[in-house]
């Protein structure tokens, strides 16, 4: 499942933070969510809050991903499932 980019540039609270704010669109149709409680599903409503997204830079080519409303990191573990954390280091 490829991903692709929706991005929609506002204006970010925290001056220090460079990054923009996205929504992540699969091709069947879904935008990525996450949930106030960490989980995430896809959705395809596109104007929810949920399918916001940080990508950050933290590297070449690597960016960390934080949603915006709950402020959790999304990382991958070594089998390829999605899971969240509370700092871009698990």
């Amino acid at each position: 499942m490829a991903l692709r980019l929706v991005t929609k540039y506002v204006c970010l609270s925290d001056p220090q933070l460079k990054g923009i704010v996205t929504r992540l669109y699969c091709r069947q149709g879904y935008y990525l969510q996450m949930h106030p409680d960490g989980s995430l599903d896809g959705t395809k409503d596109d104007s929810s809050n949920s399918t916001l997204f940080n990508l950050i830079p933290v590297g070449l080519r690597v960016v960390a991903i934080q949603g915006v409303k709950t402020g959790l990191y999304i990382a991958i573990n070594g089998e390829g499932f999605l899971y969240t954390s509370v700092s871009k280091i698990p």
